[in-house]
């Protein structure tokens, strides 16, 4: 049991912090503003949150793989980052700033 605890630890650790925290942010922030109304005036397009964040997700996660130079080793980083950060804000996070904040789901 102490070595699963330590594996969870290590993989946790590991984990990009820093664009998990911002996606979750930046994914929140777009989905519950004015942003939305004006991508669908030009594109006509309804897309469902999930897909939103889905795709705010992996933009901004090849937005900073440029901008802090990272190599290739840091993609397998990136990606277990953003599918964690996916499946933390939906399932907690999401959940949470609703009762909070008294917000549905767009």
């Amino acid at each position: 049991m102490i070595q699963i605890l330590q594996q969870i630890v290590q993989y946790i650790n590991g984990l990009d912090w820093s664009y998990i925290i911002t996606f979750i942010l930046l994914a929140h922030a777009l989905n519950y503003s004015k942003v939305l109304d004006w991508l669908f005036k030009i594109t006509k397009l309804k897309i469902q949150t999930r897909y939103r964040v889905m795709f705010i997700g992996l933009l901004y996660g090849i937005f900073l793989f440029f901008l802090r130079s990272y190599n290739t080793d840091k993609i397998e980083t990136l990606l277990q980052s953003f599918v964690f950060a996916m499946v933390f804000h939906k399932l907690i996070i999401e959940k949470v700033l609703q009762q909070i904040l008294g917000q549905k789901t767009p």
